[in-house]
């Protein structure tokens, strides 16, 4: 019995040195799984899964065109900041979905023309044009580069032009961006050349992309 009972005094602190070193283990893997979905979570990535929230919100990225390094550079706008917030109609129950476009850091009182298109060129892949667009609203920086617009239609994953060529086969506008309103005004903050016009205004006479959508973000509206 004394054999035994020694034997056993011996065991427990090994018993116990054993659990330390695994709750020890388990804590260590703990933070580090904690750690990893933080980071994981802080990344701006659209929710594959969709969003059935009340509101829904996305990034828009600026213009790689007008980034560093390209022919219409524009250090007014290079560190700008935007995004849109949708009401979800799918939760709500309202008849229609509200979307709201804020930004910072544009350059000051400019004017611009935000529209929903098919195709982004912050995609993945060789980008060939902004596909179909849709007018939505104007949109103005005030003297701190701040801008804001309140626009109401159907901005989620119903979101589509008829398509008389294969009226069953919708086209989608799922990504949101917006035009500097002229070549001549995008040109009085950008120190490069007098872009061409492009038709993304109600005269046809737009200047560049200024800001969009990544990855088509209103087909996750659900």
């Amino acid at each position: 019995m004394m054999h035994r009972f020694s034997f056993r005094r011996r065991l427990l602190p090994a018993v116990l040195l054993a659990a330390l070193v695994m709750a020890t283990l388990a804590a260590l893997v703990g933070t580090r799984i904690t750690t990893t979905r933080a980071q994981t979570a802080s990344a701006p990535q659209a929710p594959l899964s969709g969003c059935r929230g009340a509101v829904c919100s996305f990034p828009l990225g600026v213009n790689p065109g007008l980034q560093p390094g390209k022919p219409f550079a524009c250090p007014a706008i290079q560190n700008a900041q935007a995004s849109i917030h949708i009401t979800n109609r799918f939760v709500t129950g309202a008849q229609n979905d509200n979307m709201v476009l804020t930004a910072s850091g544009l350059p000051p009182n400019t004017g611009f023309d935000m529209f929903l298109v098919e195709h982004s060129p912050l995609d993945p892949g060789t980008f060939s044009g902004f596909g179909f667009g849709w007018y939505q609203s104007d949109l103005q920086s005030n003297s701190d580069g701040h801008a804001e617009v309140t626009v109401r239609g159907i901005f989620d994953k119903e979101t589509f032009i008829e398509n008389p060529a294969d009226q069953f086969n919708p086209i989608h506008t799922f990504n949101v961006g917006f035009w500097f309103g002229s070549p001549d005004e995008e040109a009085k903050v950008c120190p490069s050349a007098t872009p061409a016009k492009t038709p993304f205004n109600g005269e046809q006479n737009a200047g560049l992309l200024a800001m969009i959508t990544q990855g088509e973000p209103l087909q996750f509206v659900k």
